[in-house]
C-alpha cells in the first residue's frame, strides 16, 4: 500500500462526498468514487493483468509454506478455534452445507435467517420425531441424490433422526413445509 499525505487523503474523501471522480474530478455516478471512463480504465487494466492467474500461480509456488503456516496457526490457536466452533455451530453448519452444495454444483441459497425461520415454523422441534433437541439441517432430497440447500428442501432434524435417514429421501414429507 502506498503512502498518501493526510491532506491528499482528505481531499480525495471530500471529492467522493461531493460526487466527483477521485481521479479526474468529473461528475461520478451515485455512490461511486470514480466516473465511468475511469472505471473502464480499471476494467481494462484488470483484463490485461488477471488477478486470478496471479493468485493461482502464487498458491502453486507457495503450497508448502502455506501448509506449514496453517499448521502452526492451528496449533497456536487451537483453543480459540474450538471455542469459536462451539459458539457458532449454526454458522459452521450453514457454511459447511453451502460449501458441499457448491462443490457438487447444486443450488445453495439458504441463509441463516431462512434457517432460523424454518426452525421457528417447526417450533424448534425435530421434523420427524417432534422432540426438542439440538437441530441439524436435514435435506429432504439428499445432496448425494441431487437435492439442493434451499429453504424448500431443508427441514430441522435432531442428530439421531438425521443420521438414521442417512442418504435416503424422507420416508414421508414432513407435515409442515416452509416455502421461503
Amino acid at each position: 500500500m502506498s503512502y498518501t499525505r493526510p491532506a491528499k487523503r482528505a481531499w480525495r474523501l471530500r471529492r467522493k462526498q461531493l460526487g466527483l471522480c477521485v481521479d479526474c474530478r468529473n461528475r461520478a455516478e451515485a455512490r461511486r468514487a470514480k466516473c465511468r471512463p475511469c472505471l473502464t480504465k480499471g476494467d481494462e487494466y484488470r483484463r490485461l493483468h488477471p488477478r486470478a492467474e496471479y493468485a493461482a500461480k502464487y498458491r502453486d509456488g507457495h503450497q508448502d509454506t502455506n501448509r506449514v503456516y496453517q499448521r502452526e496457526y492451528r496449533a497456536a490457536h487451537s483453543s480459540e478455534l474450538r471455542a469459536w466452533r462451539r459458539a457458532n455451530k449454526d454458522r459452521l453448519n450453514t457454511h459447511t452445507n453451502n460449501r458441499r452444495a457448491l462443490r457438487n454444483s447444486l443450488g445453495n441459497d439458504l441463509t441463516r435467517e431462512q434457517w432460523s425461520a424454518i426452525k421457528a415454523v417447526y417450533r424448534h422441534c425435530c421434523a420427524y420425531c417432534h422432540r426438542k433437541a439440538p437441530l441439524t439441517q436435514d435435506h429432504v432430497i439428499p445432496l448425494s441424490k441431487g437435492g439442493a440447500t434451499t429453504a424448500s428442501n431443508i427441514v430441522p432434524a435432531c442428530k439421531p433422526c438425521n443420521s438414521a435417514k442417512r442418504d435416503r429421501e424422507a420416508p414421508t414429507l414432513p407435515p409442515v413445509r416452509l416455502l421461503v
